[in-house]
């Protein structure tokens, strides 16, 4: 992978240049990481963000710098693909308790901690853990980015999901309604998150026994 090549590349300059134990050095790791957690190499990925944090902790301090928050978070989000949750919710955990304070409580870094956190718990089936985690983000995300972010937008259908799973399919509905009225003009009809809305409505349509309506979601 190019990316991956050029932050192992960026990587070897700074070691050479600063030792093995600087903040840009720790930085270049995060990059390393971070491609791999996209291209799915998950212990990989963990293991490069471990590294990272150890040379964060030891230069900048364990608390009230973003950049270690930023690094949790990152292992939150490894840990929650490998399903192993507990280990995940403790990641988001130790990222809160640096970023409320650093950044304050209405800071949208906190509000994509609290998403990350509702989702572990929709997995686990804790739903209305779940929704009072979501409403938390969005209490975050309409003050600081507006009724039409995106952000928003994934909140809602997140939400709507939790709420087809408690069987409240009207409410599953109008929620995934709110998300398709900010996808469409923000992301084009044709884009993928579109589509992933239409299916749930789909999926709750078909729930409800009114399958011509599913037919044209689908």
């Amino acid at each position: 992978d190019k990316a991956l090549e050029e932050f192992e590349q960026v990587l070897d300059i700074f070691v050479q240049n600063f030792g093995n134990s600087h903040v840009d050095v720790a930085e270049a790791k995060m990059g390393i990481g971070n491609v791999h957690r996209a291209l799915g190499n998950y212990p990989e990925a963990l293991k490069w963000y471990q590294e990272a944090l150890e040379i964060q902790i030891a230069a900048l301090g364990n608390s009230h710098v973003v950049d270690v928050a930023t690094t949790y978070n990152n292992m939150g989000e490894v840990y929650r693909h490998l399903g192993q949750y507990e280990k995940a919710m403790e990641m988001y955990e130790k990222d809160l308790e640096i970023k409320i304070p650093a950044l304050g409580n209405s800071h949208v870094d906190v509000a994509g901690t609290y998403n990350n956190m509702a989702l572990v718990y929709q997995t686990l089936g804790q739903l209305e853990k779940a929704l009072e985690t979501y409403e938390k983000a969005l209490e975050i995300y309409i003050p600081a980015l507006g009724n039409n972010h995106v952000d928003v937008a994934t909140t809602h259908n997140n939400m709507g999901a939790v709420y087809r799973k408690l069987g409240q399919m009207d409410k599953a509905l109008e929620t995934y309604e709110k998300a398709l009225k900010i996808y469409i003009p923000a992301l084009g009809s044709s884009h993928v998150s579109v589509a992933n809305t239409y299916n749930n409505m789909g999926i709750v349509y078909r729930n409800l026994g009114q399958y011509e309506k599913a037919l044209e979601m689908y």
